[in-house]
């Protein structure tokens, strides 16, 4: 059987062969360019201070972390782990933040899409907050891969993520919490111009009233239509990949005790691919027409009443819509018509509120209510000429609309017990009658931190995390109409972290995360990005009774001095699905995965940061087949899904590199880099692209299984220039 994967190819397509082309046509005058301005202009180098480790290892009860696995990434000198500086030296493909996850212990990820995987859950097993909106399906191209979030790297100040343990004030999400915060940094007006080899982005920033407002907008355009068109000296209609984003916010001091901030997020897609190749004696034939397109309006009021008690309120509204039509005609192998059309609209309120009881003491608790409304109006049909004894045809017609409220509330309490012992205990309650069935949650957590001294911390969180399905989310494309009971996981998590004297900050994590009932879902055993996942031979669905997520992880970081610094990660970790009485790898499951980096600040200037990424491959299915003797003497061909995930693909390597370096003009700044992704043009395995049957003249049946891998060896560059 031929197969091919229409994303990675197309994938591959663009980024490799066609920006490679572009490439070698424009970077060498690009190259000169800014050669020039750095020798030339008559700047003053930037101060690239390292950054400093926030010892919140301490006996203060507002500055110690009691939950487990929680990690920072922020744009203050006193970050716990990185600076927005060193988030500009690291390589991350197109100034991506979702990119720059993989780096941290627990988190793994391929290298087309920007989703990411977690302690071995799916990434809709994640929570993303932007801002304290929840963002749904927050990607570019999603049809396409989701090549690259909706979250601008130059918008974001500081980043917390907890892969497991974290408090209730977040809730419907058993996997982890990605919290984005935007910038705050708005002490002075400005303006920002920058690009990268796939998109472009302006920004602007400013006060008003006195000094009482002040004002945020960005912008940012991809251009892979643009490269496409350049490359074939016309503009190809046929083949068009177009994204973009938009955000904005105000914020505005009412008095001294309250601060209104109003916030717009917006995301618009479209993604057209018309593909013809031969194969054998016909010819093959793939094309895909999707648009979709998101926007978030919420207001916030901050309110400082008094030194010991804070509040939030939000007002938020969304909307989101997706329409996906194509069709897939491969003479030897399937027939494939699409037409999906969803919609999404939510209206969002929640409060929550801080108070200090007393200096070992502080309660928070929050309430919310959202109403939403979902549309979906899918149609499909789908001929299998060869199949894994699969129905040949299928139709599949799905009407539905749902509506309705979803409600939560929360209690946490952190308490400092002794001078050395805290705790965080919480209750979070949870309602959704939006799914065609009314259903409620309870969710108790507990965590302790104990402090071995000012420079060492134990802790330890246990919780029940509930999530039920997301009301945009429903698995209409696999003919599922009616949505599931929420899922219900138990997370355990002991680590010890010590900041030693020499700067190391060494920390180390056992966690174990059971899912009791987790929920049914569908994946493509061979071709897990095509473009019509849905209607492929290889398309199953896996049930299991209870799914096991558990591992060791072990970092550690040091800022050698002014000019040096690294970090590294080593973990050990399994991800099972229990069917039928038998644990199966998930397919993301990698027991061993080793993360290394390195900083160099040179006196000229120039930052150079290199990081390695390496673990073991991924689970494969191999496939098999049996004959049946015909009265003519021929073999009659069967072919089989063999036992799944049993193999695995090659060791995965990458080694990335970036070279940064920003000028201080006069009145502006201006930054610039090169980096190259996979320095060493590794083949990397992502998937299976061919399962080749050959029978043979005793009737037995041999299976050729051909890999495909992930991108190799690509350069890159970019700029920005604030004035």
């Amino acid at each position: 059987m031929k197969s091919k994967n229409l994303t990675i190819q197309w994938t591959k397509y663009v980024l490799v062969n066609k920006f490679a082309r572009w490439l070698s046509r424009t970077s060498g005058q690009f190259g000169l360019l800014l050669l020039f301005v750095s020798l030339n202009l008559d700047a003053q180098e930037s101060a690239n201070s390292a950054p400093q480790e926030e010892n919140c290892l301490v006996h203060k009860i507002d500055c110690v972390v009691v939950t487990g696995s929680r990690y920072s990434v922020s744009s203050e000198e006193n970050a716990r782990n990185m600076s927005k500086a060193d988030i500009e030296k690291m390589p991350h493909f197109a100034d991506d933040i979702f990119r720059l996850m993989p780096t941290l212990p627990g988190v793994t990820a391929g290298d087309f899409s920007a989703k990411f995987f977690v302690r071995g859950s799916d990434f809709d097993d994640l929570l993303v907050m932007f801002d304290g909106q929840q963002l749904y399906r927050p990607f570019h191209l999603k049809d396409y891969g989701s090549v690259f979030s909706i979250v601008d790297t130059d918008i974001v100040g500081n980043l917390d993520f907890s892969s497991g343990g974290y408090s209730s004030q977040f809730g419907n999400k058993l996997g982890g919490v990605l919290d984005i915060k935007s910038r705050e940094d708005n002490t002075e007006t400005g303006n920002t111009i920058g690009a990268n080899f796939l998109n472009a982005k302006a920004s602007g920033q400013g006060d008003f009233a006195g000094g009482n407002g002040q004002w945020q907008v960005s912008a940012r355009r991809g251009y892979l239509d643009f490269i496409l068109a350049l490359d074939s000296g016309e503009d190809d209609e046929a083949s068009k990949l177009v994204f973009g984003d938009y955000f904005a916010k105000i914020n505005y001091q009412l008095n001294n005790k309250h601060n209104l901030a109003f916030r717009l997020l917006g995301a618009v897609d479209e993604t057209v691919m018309d593909d013809s190749y031969p194969e054998h004696d016909y010819t093959v034939t793939d094309s895909l027409d999707s648009t979709s397109n998101s926007q978030y309006f919420w207001l916030t009021i901050d309110s400082d009443w008094s030194i010991n008690l804070n509040s939030s309120s939000k007002l938020a509204l969304g909307q989101l819509e997706e329409d996906r039509v194509g069709q897939s005609l491969d003479p030897g192998r399937l027939n494939v018509w699409v037409d999906d059309y969803r919609s999404f609209d939510f209206i969002d309120f929640s409060q929550q509120l801080e108070f200090e009881t007393s200096s070992d003491s502080i309660f928070k608790l929050g309430v919310g209510l959202m109403s939403s409304q979902v549309k979906y109006d899918y149609h499909s049909e789908r001929f299998l000429f060869e199949t894994y004894n699969q129905e040949p045809e299928l139709k599949t017609d799905i009407i539905r609309s749902f509506k309705g409220k979803r409600s939560h509330a929360f209690l946490d309490h952190k308490y400092q017990i002794t001078d050395d012992l805290l705790s965080e205990i919480g209750l979070r309650w949870d309602q959704q009658n939006d799914l065609g069935f009314t259903e409620s949650q309870m969710s108790p957590r507990v965590s302790l931190a104990y402090l071995v001294d000012n420079d060492a911390v134990v802790r330890m969180s246990w919780g029940h995390y509930f999530q039920s399905d997301e009301i945009l989310d429903l698995q209409v494309a696999d003919g599922v109409s009616e949505f599931s009971k929420a899922q219900r996981a138990e997370h355990r998590i002991l680590g010890y972290q010590q900041l030693f004297d020499n700067g190391i900050n060494f920390r180390t994590e056992i966690y174990q995360k059971l899912i009791k009932n987790p929920k049914s879902r569908f994946e493509n055993v061979f071709d897990s990005n095509v473009a019509f996942p849905e209607n492929h031979a290889d398309r199953v669905e896996i049930v299991p009774e209870e799914s096991i997520m558990q591992g060791v992880e072990i970092s550690g970081k040091q800022q050698v001095n002014r000019k040096f610094y690294w970090s590294s990660s080593y973990a050990f970790s399994k991800a099972k699905d229990r069917i039928g009485g038998i644990e199966v790898n998930r397919r993301w499951n990698q027991e061993h995965a080793l993360k290394f980096e390195l900083n160099y600040l040179s006196d000229g200037g120039w930052n150079s940061h290199l990081s390695m990424t390496y673990h073991s491959g991924w689970p494969v299915t191999l496939a098999y087949g049996t004959t049946t003797l015909l009265p003519n003497g021929d073999y009659q061909l069967e072919q089989h899904i063999g036992e799944r995930n049993t193999e695995n693909l090659g060791t995965y390597l990458r080694i990335d590199l970036r070279f940064a370096k920003t000028k201080l003009l006069q009145n502006s700044k201006f930054t610039y880099y090169f980096e190259v992704f996979n320095l060493t043009n590794h083949d990397n395995e992502c998937c299976v692209l061919n399962n080749d049957f050959r029978v043979n003249s005793d009737g037995s049946v041999r299976v050729t299984q051909e890999r495909d891998t992930w991108i190799g060896m690509l350069p890159s560059f970019g700029f920005r220039w604030a004035y």
